[in-house]
């Protein structure tokens, strides 16, 4: 089942990105907006796959143990503050910066490392750091000649702010592993329906907590009169999607057939959504992140690709291919880790059982002889 879930997370990570990229050709111009969209469609699908769920009997709402709203509230909050330090510190890095933005994305590697070390009691071997090195080693050589090449100035003080955004983003993993695992199910249908009832509250949470996000977003923008732009973008957005028709300032070439790749990107997001909550639920936090360190390369080399992105496509660059070479060993060595993880603790587990049998079967014995 582990191996299961991180192959399929990757290959629908990698082709819902692809199809994200489709989407933002059409609906760039409107990121408050589009981040609303897509939030609706999620808790949209997330609702009817789990009235599915309740009407066919095979998982049901009252069979589940339940999650404190302050829990799920505390989830949110968490990604709602990433995704501001980090579209603001995107936005003033700049597109020439766009190769070192993976790059600065592996402190979140780390930062989960610490952060699940602390909160879970998660130990680690030496397997598991060197697994780690060779995954970030596979991203540098995927990405680092591309930003030399660029020769971008780099504004410091915001890859700095990008770095720190993967801290709130590291504690959300962490606690949604906490979420799930401490409620996990044998049964399969149970457990799907944990996964997508996480992403159906953590859509509806996005709704909430999107429209702060956004005023921050545009106050560091430098947009004069913050929640007079966010609801600007809300209605060039809407006009652009469902009339093809955005400001004129941007024409409304963009606009055509947006609802074509809007629609196209609907189920795999949500299949992206689900899948994140199923490796959280049946690996770990920091077994997502080993996981993105392949995904990033991955999906740049699908971007690149002109019979999958046509028109979208982006530049081709060699050194994807070498990443990928080294991250591949390095998520076979963290495999191996994890499983001789495991069967320490399976054995420590047989240990305590053991001991406890014996400490019983002592005390039964000693009762006996006091008896005779």
């Amino acid at each position: 089942m582990w191996a299961a879930v991180c192959i399929s997370n990757v290959l629908i990570s990698v082709g819902a990105t692809c199809l994200y990229q489709r989407e933002l050709y059409h609906l760039n111009a409107y990121p408050a907006f589009t981040n609303q969209l897509n939030a609706v469609m999620q808790a949209v699908i997330c609702a009817v796959c789990l009235g599915l769920l309740e009407f066919t009997g095979l998982a049901r709402w009252c069979s589940q143990p339940q999650t404190p709203l302050c829990s799920w509230i505390e989830l949110g909050f968490y990604l709602a503050l990433q995704n501001a330090l980090e579209i603001s510190s995107i936005d003033k890095l700049g597109s020439g910066n766009a190769a070192m933005i993976p790059i600065f994305q592996q402190a979140a590697l780390p930062t989960t490392l610490l952060i699940s070390s602390v909160l879970l009691q998660r130990r680690y071997q030496l397997l598991h750091y060197a697994a780690a090195c060779v995954v970030v080693a596979g991203v540098l050589i995927s990405f680092l000649p591309v930003a030399v090449a660029s020769q971008a100035n780099i504004s410091w003080e915001w890859a700095l702010v990008y770095i720190l955004s993967h801290v709130p983003q590291a504690m959300a993993g962490v606690r949604a592993e906490h979420l799930l695992a401490h409620h996990s199910s044998a049964n399969s249908w149970q457990g799907m329906r944990r996964v997508l009832r996480a992403a159906y509250i953590t859509a509806l949470l996005a709704l909430l907590f999107n429209v702060p996000a956004a005023l921050v977003i545009s106050w560091v923008q430098g947009h004069h009169g913050a929640i007079g732009s966010v609801f600007t973008d809300y209605a060039h957005g809407g006009s652009c999607l469902f009339f093809r028709a955005g400001p004129a300032t941007a024409g409304t070439w963009p606009c055509v057939d947006a609802w074509v790749d809007v629609l196209a990107f609907a189920l795999p997001g949500v299949a992206f959504a689900v899948s994140q909550f199923a490796v959280l639920q049946h690996a770990s936090a920091s077994t997502y992140f080993m996981l993105l360190g392949l995904e990033l390369p991955l999906e740049s080399l699908l971007l690149s690709v002109d019979l999958v992105m046509g028109q979208y496509v982006a530049e081709y660059h060699a050194s994807l291919l070498w990443g990928i070479g080294i991250a591949v060993p390095g998520l076979a060595l963290w495999a191996r880790a994890e499983a001789v993880a495991a069967s320490e603790q399976q054995r420590a587990r047989k240990s305590t059982v053991e001991l406890h049998t014996d400490q019983l079967l002592c005390v039964e014995r000693g009762r006996e002889d006091s008896s005779s």
